[in-house]
């Protein structure tokens, strides 16, 4: 082999090593949160957050879509009266596999938003889903507070671990969840375990 070669080889492998370290950094495998952002932790559930977002009181109820509500943060958006929200359940396990889960999700989702259509869904990877792991877009529309009709939409992410189930629901204006940097960080640092 020559020294070009070698040389060549191994600025591969660095390169190699670089790309691994990046990654991890970019896909939530840091220990603290990105700047700017705070860290929701319970029982190995992690979702990092903008710190200027608005935490609210999520009111815990028996049963319903509400019980296990474990965290609920909002932004206003650029439509007046309009927020950008993001909702983590964590529940009791209702679903034997997570294909029913998000088959279930993808089918009932658009009839609970107004004028709601189903855009995609399909498996997912989220950390520490020992289950499996479901993504569901939905696409509906909205009014301001100036009764502006708005496109909007709503992404599931949806995953099982033993005998819990995990679903984290961010929904606000369409334009604003295509394009936040704060709305792919947020849902890139979800880990269930």
């Amino acid at each position: 082999m020559s020294a070009a070669q070698r040389v060549f080889g191994a600025l591969v492998a660095f390169a190699s090593l670089v790309g691994l370290a990046l990654g991890s950094v970019g896909c939530g495998g840091s220990d603290t949160p990105p700047p700017g952002f705070v860290r929701f932790a319970d029982h190995g559930l992690l979702l990092d957050y903008p710190a200027a977002w608005r935490k609210e009181d999520v009111r815990m109820e028996a049963g319903g879509e509400a019980a296990g509500t474990k965290l609920n943060i909002v932004r206003p958006s650029h439509a007046p009266g309009i927020n950008l929200c993001v909702t983590l359940f964590r529940q009791k396990r209702e679903y034997p596999d997570i294909a029913k889960y998000g088959k279930d999700a993808a089918r009932t989702r658009p009839f609970a938003l107004p004028e709601g259509r189903a855009v995609s869904d399909g498996p997912l990877s989220v950390p520490g889903a020992s289950d499996g792991g479901w993504t569901v877009t939905t696409d509906f529309f909205t009014e301001d507070s100036n009764r502006r009709r708005l496109p909007a939409r709503a992404v599931d992410v949806l995953a099982l671990r033993g005998d819990e189930q995990f679903r984290l629901t961010i929904a606000g204006p369409r334009d604003e969840l295509e394009h936040s940097p704060e709305i792919a960080a947020i849902r890139k640092s979800l880990r269930v375990g």
